[in-house]
């Protein structure tokens, strides 16, 4: 990449809605920061990111990375400022090799940035339980207006 310009790459992450598989994007991060004769390109994992996956970032990519925060700043619960504040707190507490949990308890703003993705992580996996459940009555042919399946498969006449 860097030979055509590149300084960094965006790619999916795998924790978000639009993920790809873990592998891949390791795959994609070591292509991107191998050795060569010119600069490494940084590698730009994106979407699902917010402060509560830093650990998990540095432990998958490394620490030549550009973190992609701007859904984990724009939806902490206190705003964009305090979005900026937890994950300045969390990428600290990580690189000191302090676990969230403990930095939580002395940055307000990181607690409440947690306590929110949990709330998140959750919900997606009801959401994602749903999606996999048709509720259209077996007796009949019609499909359910619930019915993610359904919807996405444009089942309706």
């Amino acid at each position: 990449m860097s030979l055509v310009g590149g300084d960094f790459s965006l790619f999916p992450s795998p924790y978000g809605n639009v993920a790809i598989s873990q592998a891949d994007a390791l795959a994609i991060s070591h292509v991107l920061t191998e050795a060569n004769r010119f600069e490494k390109t940084f590698a730009v994992p994106s979407a699902g990111i917010h402060p509560g996956m830093v650990p998990q970032l540095l432990a998958d990519f490394g620490d030549n990375l550009v973190i992609n925060a701007g859904g984990g700043i724009f939806g902490h619960p206190d705003g964009p400022i305090q979005g900026v504040q937890a994950f300045r707190a969390a990428i600290d507490a990580s690189v000191r090799q302090v676990s969230l949990a403990e930095a939580a308890q002395e940055f307000q703003r990181l607690r409440r940035a947690i306590e929110q993705c949990n709330w998140t992580s959750r919900l997606a996996l009801v959401f994602e339980t749903l999606r996999n459940y048709c509720i259209r009555d077996t007796r009949s042919s019609k499909p359910s207006w619930y019915c993610y399946r359904c919807l996405r498969n444009q089942a309706f006449p």
